[in-house]
């Protein structure tokens, strides 16, 4: 919007507005003057709130004028309705009106301007899911309240983040899907990874499976408490700075076939080298290799050595001999000597049976062509997975994995899809696609 065209009128309120503020100073008395900005602001807060409830007033008798001339009338239901907007709750004239004659029935205010009882404007929507996917609820109506100056409890911040973060879904998936003419990056880094997420459901006894237990009734509702898979991944061109995300709870295939549209958006063709730094995560280089053509996956070098170091102490090696030995392992291993490491290892294995080292031979036997470090490191790949584990703290933790939270299944998507919105930098592309839609929901 250009507010250019207002300065004339915003000076003459300005200007009478101070000149009354300085002929009553009587107020200075109890306000200091460093917080004269604060006041200002809820001031204007003020002015705001009763210009648009004029204006909203204004806009009903203009719509009144054009439904009489349509020949329809103002019906008994014709109280205001309580509308809520970034300024407060305001009461704000919606007619009901009516044509006795075609019996064709309008509520203009409604359909043109969507004034609805108990609503919400767009502005308001946009602010509570921005808190809402912040931090807590709690901490959200209190940071509301700080900013606006009124309250919104946090059930109404809850509902209101939880259908906006429905729409970031289907958003998302129409902004994927889009074909693209972007050119292939030649080098494409592409990284995923999971952390668990506490759930909560509340089935009945009988469906949680504790129907024979002496506590509770078949029919009782019980509350189970489970930890499930959220996943992240990121996509980042060679030579940019910043990556892009995506995050889902479910399982490889559907977060690999988001993470594959996000790699298609920025330019990815069969001809791109993707590189893969990752964790030895079971099935997690196996769903990657499904939907890349040149793919590489390197296996962390962290990792590794956190393999090494356990099995290590599962031989009973004494701390100072198990850092060299580990040392020693990752070294042969970085100069390519994959092949004498794993001999050795066999070799050890035939003269000290350990479970803990047979998982560690196999782990390397797994991920042998993943271990090329030296020329990893040439080419300026990276052979750590630090960043897309930095992704997780950002996107699914900081929010989800707050402390004693349990979430509901169903809405763990929607604030995944909000807090991608933000990190990939569309928070306002989408409020441009969520306004739009909701104009033509009315029309």
């Amino acid at each position: 919007m250009d507010l250019t065209r207002y300065h004339d009128v915003l000076d003459d309120v300005s200007d009478r507005l101070a000149d009354h503020l300085h002929e009553t100073a009587g107020w200075l008395e109890s306000e200091h003057p460093r917080e004269l900005d604060a006041m200002m602001f809820q001031l204007m807060m003020l002015l705001g709130a009763m210009t648009l409830k004029t204006l909203m007033t204004r806009l009903c008798s203009d719509q009144l004028e054009a439904c009489r001339q349509e020949g329809m009338h103002v019906a008994k239901r014709n109280g205001p309705v309580d509308w809520t907007t970034k300024l407060g709750t305001l009461s704000v004239p919606s007619p009901y009106l009516r044509n006795p004659h075609t019996e064709e029935t309008a509520r203009p205010m409604k359909d043109v301007f969507g004034v609805t009882g108990q609503g919400r404007t767009p502005a308001l929507e946009r602010a509570l899911a921005e808190f809402g996917s912040e931090c807590s609820y709690r901490n959200a109506e209190d940071r509301f309240e700080e900013h606006y100056g009124f309250e919104i409890g946090r059930s109404q911040i809850r509902r209101t983040t939880n259908t906006v973060g429905e729409a970031a879904e289907l958003y998302l998936d129409a902004r994927l899907s889009r074909p693209t003419d972007a050119s292939d990056p030649g080098e494409m880094m592409v990284q995923l990874d999971g952390c668990a997420i506490r759930t909560v459901t509340f089935p009945t006894a009988m469906q949680a499976g504790l129907a024979r237990c002496e506590d509770h009734e078949p029919s009782e509702t019980v509350r189970v408490d489970e930890w499930r898979e959220v996943r992240v991944g990121l996509v980042r061109n060679r030579g940019e700075a910043s990556a892009q995300y995506v995050s889902q709870m479910g399982d490889y295939e559907t977060i690999c076939q988001r993470l594959r549209q996000l790699a298609d958006s920025k330019g990815l063709t069969d001809d791109t080298q993707v590189i893969s730094p990752g964790d030895g995560g079971h099935g997690l280089r196996e769903a990657l290799e499904e939907v890349f053509a040149r793919f590489q996956f390197i296996l962390d070098v962290p990792h590794l050595k956190e393999h090494l170091h356990e099995t290590a102490e599962a031989m009973g090696l004494d701390d100072d001999f198990r850092s060299r030995w580990v040392t020693c392992q990752v070294e042969a291993i970085w100069e390519g000597s994959v092949d004498d490491v794993l001999e050795r290892l066999r070799e050890l294995h035939d003269t000290q049976s350990c479970d803990r080292l047979d998982r560690l031979i196999r782990y390397l036997e797994r991920f042998s062509d993943c271990l090329d470090y030296a020329d990893y490191q040439q080419r300026g790949w990276p052979v750590g997975s630090g960043e897309v584990e930095s992704a997780h703290k950002q996107i699914p933790q900081d929010r989800l994995k707050l402390p004693g939270a349990a979430w509901k299944v169903e809405n763990i998507n929607p604030m995944l899809a909000l807090r991608v919105l933000k990190a990939n930098g569309w928070w306002g592309d989408f409020w441009n696609w969520y306004l739009a839609r909701q104009q033509e929901d009315a029309a």
